[in-house]
């Protein structure tokens, strides 16, 4: 049997590339028809993305944010997310083409663009604008521009402060993970006091919720909150509190690496090592510390299944 291939899409390019060469002249007689051709040049670069086909998506994006800029003056409420979108889609493109300095100017006039509708529709947008913030940080790290990187983190601290989590239980989780963020982006421009106070804010907000609004995940969110304080009170010199820290990330993260040893097997190595550096013989984490090796012991020298 024949391994499977993965479509080429030829032919739909071929047909989306002729009905926008179509619009193109029906739009010049016809403005009112410039919305279907944003929406054939939006099918065409959708075809072009799952065909593998990068290089050629550039100028059909370009176009497609002309249009749509077009658009927006008419109607800026209606088209402002489109284009705000079509800009990220056109860095991320510019970056994997090499145009980095390109790439950074149009990811800034993205970044004016989500900012925009978080302030005049905060409620409806608040999820696309958090989304483009992970993904603009994640874009900037990659590029090693870790105060740009800070900025965008205090970006989402500040978005998640505007909901009042005090009022909103349920947005505490999204509060402590924006501050951890912004904790380990701090550490990295070596801001180890400013990094200690976001994460140890994250850590309040985590032991505040009360159990019932507890979300899948918060108990290793919570662990690795702890681990990342351990390490900064560590290389503040604080050997027995970093310690503490280090054995409540062990216990709040050992049920979740039980189950999966292998995916967190690193992350509970580093623990171990972070908690036994500052051990003193007879003392009641040394002797947490025991239990812990010996557990973790076991459990990697398992077979597997």
């Amino acid at each position: 049997m024949s391994e499977r291939q993965w479509p080429t899409f030829d032919a739909e390019i071929v047909a989306e590339r002729a009905a926008c060469e179509r619009l193109r002249g029906a739009c010049e007689r016809d403005p009112s028809r410039i919305p279907e051709l944003a929406e054939r040049l939006d099918r065409l670069e959708e075809f072009l993305f799952w065909a593998t086909r990068f290089d050629e998506m550039l100028p059909v994006v370009e176009e497609r944010l002309q249009v749509l800029r077009l658009l927006a003056d008419r109607d800026p409420g209606a088209h402002r997310l489109d284009v705000a979108s079509a800009l990220w889609i056109r860095a991320d493109l510019l970056r994997d083409a090499g145009r980095v300095d390109e790439a950074l100017a149009v990811v800034q006039e993205a970044r004016r663009c989500f900012r925009e509708l978080a302030q005049d529709e905060p409620d409806d947008e608040r999820l696309t604008r958090r989304k483009f913030l992970l993904e603009l940080r994640d874009f900037l790290l990659e590029l090693d521009r870790r105060q740009d990187v800070v900025d965008v983190a205090l970006e989402l601290v500040h978005d998640q402060r505007r909901y009042h989590p005090e009022r909103v239980p349920l947005m505490h989780g999204e509060l402590a993970e924006a501050l951890t963020t912004l904790a380990d982006d701090l550490r990295r421009l070596h801001r180890l006091q400013d990094a200690l106070a976001a994460v140890e804010e994250a850590i309040g907000y985590d032991q505040a919720a009360p159990q019932v609004y507890a979300e899948a995940g918060r108990d290793r969110r919570a662990a690795m909150s702890l681990a990342l304080r351990s390490r900064l009170l560590a290389e503040l010199g604080r050997g027995p509190e970093a310690q503490a820290s280090a054995l409540a990330a062990l216990t709040a993260l050992w049920p979740h690496f039980e189950a999966r040893p292998r995916a967190l097997g690193p992350s509970i190595a580093e623990l171990l090592a972070q908690a036994n550096l500052h051990d003193a013989p007879g003392s009641q984490p040394a002797e947490s510390m025991r239990r812990f090796l010996a557990a973790y012991e076991q459990v990697v020298s398992a077979p597997d299944d």
